[in-house]
């Protein structure tokens, strides 16, 4: 999966990554978090230093860097020895897949420039965490931030979109990068919905999100074909979706966000 990113006539960097050195671009995902004074702004993957240095330059009361590798994390706690000594930066030798998210203050922020083939498990990672950030900024693949869009279309889209209002920014061109990746890259903004969520997103998590699943198991099949297949009685689908304002022969990528919010009130505790 990495490789689709990659540029084919330069060396795959080490785990994917692709270093933004551009100082406007830096300036102004960092600017994007919107940080007030005291902030805990956690980043994930601060590699050479190059975002860390305009986090640090905001009003965050800590930045907490996360980085998978050692080796680069000997060259932080080098380049950040005053920060880290006064405990305006910390520095952990972490993966963000398996981080304990609970353990950080409530209200944290979230800045990131990842490894491309982490994007969407991260994104899926945080609509699960129940500490999430109350503002996430993330540089990923444009492709994969188009499909963010509206909330709907894909089985990504709708799961984030549930937990967070998505901001689409700037457009990053490759040649911003070291090395470059071979497509865009797109900066969003996640912001919490917070008391915003509907009772369903709240109390019923994990049983709406296997209802999602199995409504894009097969995104090109018809909706009523994958619930089915998941459990559901088609007979009793067709008039709900149709009552939706909906063809009996819609695809999942087809219902908004109200839409799926609705289907599931009427039938998906039924299945």
């Amino acid at each position: 999966m990495v490789g689709e990113f990659l540029v084919a006539d330069k060396q795959p960097p080490p785990r994917g990554q692709h270093w933004l050195t551009d100082q406007q671009e830096l300036a102004a995902i960092a600017g994007a978090v919107e940080v007030s004074a005291g902030d805990l702004v956690v980043e994930i993957g601060p590699g050479r230093g190059q975002l860390t240095d305009h986090l640090l330059a905001g009003e965050a009361g800590q930045v907490l860097a996360i980085e998978i590798d050692q080796e680069l994390v000997g060259r932080l706690n080098r380049q950040y020895a005053s920060e880290l000594a006064s405990g305006r930066l910390k520095l952990e030798l972490a993966d963000c897949r398996n981080y304990d998210w609970a353990s950080l203050a409530p209200g944290w922020r979230l800045c990131a420039n990842i490894p491309y083939y982490l994007a969407a498990f991260l994104l899926r990672q945080l609509t699960d965490t129940p500490n999430r950030p109350s503002t996430a900024v993330l540089l990923i693949p444009q492709p994969v931030a188009a499909k963010l869009e509206g909330g709907c279309g894909s089985l990504l889209a709708v799961v984030v979109g549930a937990q967070y209002e998505v901001e689409l920014l700037g457009v990053i061109a490759p040649q911003a990068f070291d090395p470059p990746p071979r497509v865009d890259s797109q900066v969003i903004r996640l912001r919490d919905r917070g008391p915003e969520r509907e009772a369903a997103i709240v109390d019923q998590w994990p049983e709406l999100c296997r209802f999602w699943r199995g409504a894009f198991a097969r995104p090109r099949q018809t909706l009523a074909n994958n619930l089915k297949a998941a459990g559901y009685d088609r007979s009793q689908l067709v008039p709900f979706l149709e009552g939706l304002g909906l063809s009996g022969r819609c695809r999942p990528g087809d219902l908004s966000r109200q839409q799926w919010l609705e289907l599931w009130a009427a039938i998906g505790r039924g299945a």
